[in-house]
């Protein structure tokens, strides 16, 4: 899908205060869907898993990282690591110090 399509499509839609944009490598997301649901469920992946199609769309939140829309998180981290910067994020906009 195009940027500028899904921008017009959320014209009239209440702009968050804010939008943070969790980010793997398509190929890192894969691997960890593949291995929980070979635990879970024995499931093959589907289309959606796509390396080529997540890295298009990977490109595409990258790009409204890159014109502010979305605020950019490593997930390719620890879970806490990850929670930490996400908090930190919500507290620095709701002006809470610690």
């Amino acid at each position: 899908a195009d940027v500028e399509w899904i921008k017009k499509l959320n014209a009239f839609v209440i702009k968050p205060d804010l939008a943070i944009y969790l980010d793997i490598p398509p190929r890192v997301g894969v691997l960890r869907k593949r291995k929980a649901w070979e635990v879970m469920e024995g499931r093959k992946l589907g289309y959606l898993e796509r390396i080529d199609l997540l890295s298009n769309v990977r490109e595409l939140y990258l790009r409204l990282v890159g014109e502010g829309e979305l605020v950019y998180v490593d997930a390719n981290r620890g879970l806490e690591d990850v929670i930490r910067d996400v908090l930190s994020l919500i507290k620095e906009k709701l002006g809470i110090r610690e």
